[in-house]
């Protein structure tokens, strides 16, 4: 793995991913925290997709919402990572909360946060 970023004039730079350019910034871009909860969300959907396969459960549609805050001594590192999921499916809901479950386990970046955050996970139907 590897990413590389430019900047200039302050705190202006962009990075190409897989020839997608993002622009950071804290005016109009994207700032760190937004990555990191992108790739949160990103890691823990993935592992949900591979849990459903495995039970062989079918989603409609689902929606990731990653919030959280972080601490206000130095350095700011995060306190809590909220992850709402909005899930549309015909199957067992205790089924699809028992992959939700595994995902949370099976997912490398909340087992980062982990570490330094108080995580919970929370999942809707509809």
């Amino acid at each position: 793995m590897k990413m590389k970023l430019h900047f200039e004039n302050g705190f202006h730079g962009v990075t190409e991913i897989n020839s997608q350019r993002i622009e950071m910034n804290r005016e109009q871009g994207v700032a760190p925290y937004d990555l990191t909860f992108a790739a949160i969300g990103g890691c823990f959907y993935a592992n949900f997709l591979a849990e459903c396969e495995k039970m062989k459960l079918k989603i409609k549609y689902c929606d990731v919402e990653v919030t959280g805050n972080k601490r206000k001594e130095v350095p700011a590192m995060l306190e809590t990572v909220d992850v709402s999921v909005a899930i549309k499916t015909y199957d067992d809901h205790a089924s699809i909360v028992e992959a939700l479950e595994n995902a949370s386990e099976n997912c490398s970046m909340l087992a980062m946060v982990r570490y330094v955050a108080e995580v919970t996970i929370n999942v809707s139907f509809e």
